[in-house]
């Protein structure tokens, strides 16, 4: 099974909450997905192919403190899920540029004690938000943003003009979450 890479956000705004998708299909009970996608051969990076999906679902920005989770593909859903906890800088959805968010997919601002009350997919999100939510043991804004501060810019633009990247040289989230290269630039 050859997988494909996805890049997804445990995205939080300034109160702690988590941003999600609601999709809702006709006769289906609705589910609640973290914002993102498919990793593309343009993309930089698994960041900057999150920055482009922030920006396509959301007309958001955001600043990213590392991956802090990976969901391995499965027979059932051939995507390995690169996820990363971010902090929500802005959003606007007149920016927005992509196809997902249509009739039945709806932004849904979760607290997080709400989340074991949803349908988050895949389930496994929600022990891992929980964990690193604002305000837990193991993340506060001011640790992460001090480590992201931390981040310095390679000035060299590859020979395609893609965005410059940063070399992140500190930890962001839990010890397994390293953030190697951190976008710097989005768009659509």
């Amino acid at each position: 099974m050859t997988a494909t890479r996805s890049a997804r956000a445990l995205l939080f705004d300034d109160a702690g909450r988590l941003v999600l998708i609601k999709r809702m299909r006709p006769g289906l009970p609705p589910y609640w997905t973290t914002p993102g996608g498919r990793v593309e051969p343009s993309d930089a990076s698994v960041e900057a192919a999150l920055h482009r999906e922030l920006m396509e679902e959301l007309g958001a920005t955001a600043e990213l403190f590392g991956e802090v989770h990976v969901v391995e593909p499965t027979p059932a859903h051939p995507t390995r899920q690169h996820v990363f906890l971010a902090r929500l800088l802005t959003i606007d959805a007149g920016l927005r540029c992509g196809p997902e968010l249509t009739d039945g997919h709806v932004v849904d601002l979760v607290a997080v004690d709400r989340l074991t009350a949803i349908d988050l997919r895949p389930p496994e999100l929600v022990g891992v938000a929980v964990e690193l939510a604002p305000g837990s043991a193991a993340a506060s804004w001011s640790s992460l943003s001090r480590a992201a501060r931390t981040n310095t810019v390679d000035p060299s633009v590859t020979s395609d003009g893609s965005p410059p990247v940063s070399r992140h040289s500190g930890q962001g989230g839990r010890a397994r979450g390293r953030c190697r290269h951190r976008a710097t630039w989005w768009g659509c």
